[in-house]
């Protein structure tokens, strides 16, 4: 089983090295493509003989990456406009908060701990729990 696992994994590494090599002959014949094509277009005489230009492969790629740039560009877009609504959501939050923080409160009673005949005795603080509770 191991021996097979072996033979297994080093089948996948020749395949995927026949994959690089097949991609480097594709980039490489795309190349030589579009400069033939763009040799071809520069003679003054073939524009007339051959009609309207091909599409070389560099500009498919390059139409391509436009393309997908565009598309991020609008989810980004659409990302910063969501972010910048919540953004304003959470500004007209926190205004409220600060406008009811500084509201002028109505007047309380004085604490009894802070009257000037001196810290509360045990019938006091009673009767004032007291009355808390009724």
């Amino acid at each position: 089983m191991l021996c097979r696992l072996k033979q297994l994994e080093a089948e996948r590494d020749m395949l995927v090295q026949g994959c690089e090599v097949v991609e480097r002959a594709r980039v490489w014949y795309r190349e030589q493509l579009a400069t033939t094509t763009d040799r071809i277009y520069s003679l003054p005489h073939a524009t007339h003989k051959m009609g309207p230009p091909l599409v070389s492969a560099r500009q498919q790629e390059e139409q391509r990456l436009v393309t997908k740039l565009k598309e991020q560009n609008h989810q980004l877009t659409e990302e910063v406009s969501n972010k910048s609504e919540r953004i304003a959501i959470l500004e007209r939050e926190k205004a409220a908060l600060l406008r009811e923080l500084f509201q002028p409160r109505p007047c309380r009673p004085p604490c009894p701990c802070t009257t000037p005949s001196g810290p509360p005795t045990a019938t006091t603080t009673t009767a004032t729990a007291d009355s808390t509770f009724m």
